[in-house]
């Protein structure tokens, strides 16, 4: 599993608010609970805002063997042209992956002038990663 150590340098914790559980209505309508950020089981996404508008939020969906295996939010201001290196925790039973090709993709982006964009291709719907 990873390790929150062996990261390249640049990856920065992404958002997870103080306090309680993160949860977020989803692009699908569930309500998802993020995972906060441990040395069990992390995310590191590293992307870069090709728009003319800045990113308020963006979701990412991580995929394994053609399935949606977890969701991350990450939320602040997001420049154009900037990369972004942030790291998310996620839930230790999404491992083991099974596969050597996962990959993250982007489910839903607000920009800051309250545009939104959902990917036209969104991954089926995989109920079994939503919290009981």
């Amino acid at each position: 599993m990873p390790n929150l150590t062996t990261y390249p340098v640049g990856y920065l914790p992404g958002y997870y608010p103080y306090g309680g559980p993160y949860f977020w209505n989803d692009i699908y309508g569930y309500r998802y609970t993020q995972a906060r950020l441990s040395r069990n089981a992390v995310l590191a996404i590293d992307y870069i805002n090709r728009s003319a508008v800045p990113i308020s939020s963006i979701e990412f969906g991580l995929m394994a063997n053609g399935r949606l295996i977890a969701e991350v939010r990450d939320v602040g201001t997001f420049s154009p042209g900037v990369e972004i290196k942030h790291e998310f925790g996620l839930s230790p039973n999404v491992f083991p992956l099974q596969t050597g090709l996962p990959r993250c993709v982007p489910l839903r982006v607000v920009f800051h002038d309250g545009t939104h964009w959902k990917n036209p291709r969104l991954p089926a719907l995989e109920r079994s990663i939503y919290t009981r």
